[in-house]
């Protein structure tokens, strides 16, 4: 797959219930496991491996936590923004 990145991309979700049900589609198009490359959070449910997860579905609500818990997101390469 080539080299890696922790959470090298980052897809915000309107709402929680997007999430997972797109996080499903995505492993079945790519053929990757739930939780590993591509995995989502949301508030009471989260499903996504933090050395692995390339693609991360989320709330903005959980995208707005880790922005003032972490000051910055230097952590993603790609943040893309849906219906904000």
């Amino acid at each position: 797959m080539g080299q890696h990145f922790r959470g090298s991309e980052l897809v915000i979700g309107l709402e929680a219930t997007v999430c997972s049900p797109v996080t499903n589609l995505s492993i079945k198009i790519t053929g990757w496991t739930e939780g590993t490359y591509c995995g989502y959070q949301v508030a009471r449910d989260t499903k996504f491996d933090v050395e692995k997860t390339m693609i991360t579905y989320m709330t903005t609500g959980i995208l707005l936590q880790k922005l003032i818990n972490e000051k910055n997101l230097n952590n993603y390469t790609h943040i893309v923004l849906d219906e904000v």
